[in-house]
């Protein structure tokens, strides 16, 4: 039947049923670009895909509309045409498609069933593989680009529990969460507030949990720390020490409570500077957190504990002792 045979009344039914479908795809797309992350987890583009394959039973108008619409929609908020909205349009495409050909595929044995024209053996078969196939790999798609509500569980049990040991459960609430795919399975932002300060915390799908705020605050304070270091250096003329000192953090709540202090490259000649030095440091005002001294000398290591540092007398003797006995130490292992 052609056109000119259409009754009006038809057409005009036919032109407001694709009306209403070009604007549930782009209304689909804008949720599948700026929704939050649980309305990405559900593949609303594969579903309008069979959607309007069931309404229009042509799978190809069905395509041929959702990438005219997808498109149009990019174009919309993008301004005009880059390699994100020919990105979109491509994973866009193919998830409708997916859904059109699982509606035509649904809607032949559907048809067959109620004709009970049973179709040959094979045929079936290949109709059914082919029906789980646009089924399976639109949600595995889907669950690469958005993920789902499973990993979200236990990545948010995760992240409690982080909170809850690092910070103390006080006034805790997850602000905002994004779904970021890489290269590495992805990654989860929590954006959280605690106790009125707003957290970054990043979670890996290995388990790994990524704490911005902590990580930038430790950098802050090593830094700190090192340039009072420095400036005790230079007020007693032991600029030849290379001296670092590193903030050992245990739980946030409690502020970083122990640093530890590497002296490395010390030659022989340099023992009785590192000596000095220590004399020194005992004066400091961050002495009492100060937990161990790693000296490094002549590629031996000698770790002078907090208990030795407080009640010894540190000596040329002592860190001479020390190396010889890490080097025996050394030679047992061997």
């Amino acid at each position: 039947m052609t056109d000119m045979f259409i009754p009006k009344k038809e057409k005009i039914k036919i032109i407001f049923e694709a009306v209403i479908y070009i604007l549930l795809i782009i209304l689909a797309s804008y949720f599948t670009i700026c929704g939050n992350v649980f309305i990405r987890m559900v593949p609303m583009l594969y579903f309008l895909g069979i959607f309007g394959c069931i309404m229009f039973n042509k799978p190809v108008i069905t395509v041929i509309l959702s990438m005219i619409s997808i498109v149009v929609f990019g174009c919309l908020i993008e301004s005009e045409i880059n390699f994100n909205i020919i990105l979109f349009s491509i994973y866009g495409a193919f998830m409708t498609a997916l859904g059109a050909i699982t509606g035509h595929i649904a809607n032949l044995l559907y048809e067959n069933a109620k004709l009970r024209k049973f179709i040959k053996y094979y045929h079936k078969i290949s109709y059914i593989i082919g029906l789980i196939a646009s089924i399976l790999i639109p949600l595995i798609l889907n669950n690469i680009v958005n993920n789902n509500m499973i990993s979200y569980i236990f990545a948010r049990r995760d992240i409690n529990k982080y909170v809850i040991e690092n910070y103390g459960y006080s006034e805790y609430y997850i602000k905002n969460v994004e779904y970021i795919p890489s290269y590495g399975g992805g990654i989860y932002e929590f954006n959280a507030v605690i106790d009125g300060t707003e957290v970054e915390l990043n979670y890996s799908l290995n388990g790994e949990i990524a704490d911005v705020n902590m990580n930038n605050r430790k950098d802050k304070l090593n830094r700190i720390v090192n340039a009072e270091i420095n400036i005790i250096l230079k007020k007693n003329s032991l600029t030849n020490l290379d001296v670092e000192c590193m903030y050992d953090y245990s739980k946030i709540l409690t502020n970083p409570d122990i640093i530890k202090m590497s002296i490395v490259n010390v030659e022989s000649s340099e023992i009785d500077d590192v000596v000095k030095f220590i004399d020194v440091i005992k004066t400091w005002s961050k002495f009492e957190i100060l937990d161990r001294i790693d000296i490094i000398v002549d590629n031996v290591n000698v770790s002078i504990n907090k208990k030795d540092l407080n009640e010894k007398n540190i000596t040329k003797d002592f860190i001479i002792n020390g190396t010889k006995q890490e080097m025996l130490d050394s030679k047992e292992d061997i």
